[in-house]
């Protein structure tokens, strides 16, 4: 197999991508669907899905010529843009009992260690 278009390590990553992100539809498919927040967040990574199938594919019906290889690295650029923007609105907050909790094991193991 050729990769002049794309890289055989940049086709791994978004083959590991698109397995990811079906895990996680089908996750989020088993959840309460009356949630609005579980059918953005579908919404969300079916968006995605359908971008990482898209640049997935575009080497294969694609002559081996500087305009394409151009075409196609910046689609995959896209994607990885896109990954940090779709992480962003997708990901949770942390709790804020995670900061207290974690003072909390630093001070007592201070003070066992003074001691």
């Amino acid at each position: 197999m050729s990769y002049y278009l794309l890289k055989e390590e940049e086709i791994f990553d978004l083959h590991q991508k698109y397995c990811l992100v079906k895990g996680i539809i089908r996750t989020l498919m088993s959840c309460d669907r009356t949630d609005p927040k579980i059918e953005e967040m579908l919404k969300k990574h079916r968006e995605y899905l359908v971008q990482l199938w898209q640049v997935m594919n575009m080497p294969t019906n694609m002559l081996k010529t500087p305009e394409n290889r151009e075409e196609v690295l910046k689609a995959y650029e896209a994607i990885n843009d896109a990954e940090h923007i779709y992480t962003r609105l997708t990901s949770t907050s942390p709790s804020p009992s995670v900061g207290t909790l974690a003072r909390l094991r630093n001070s007592l193991k201070n003070l066992f260690k003074k001691n």
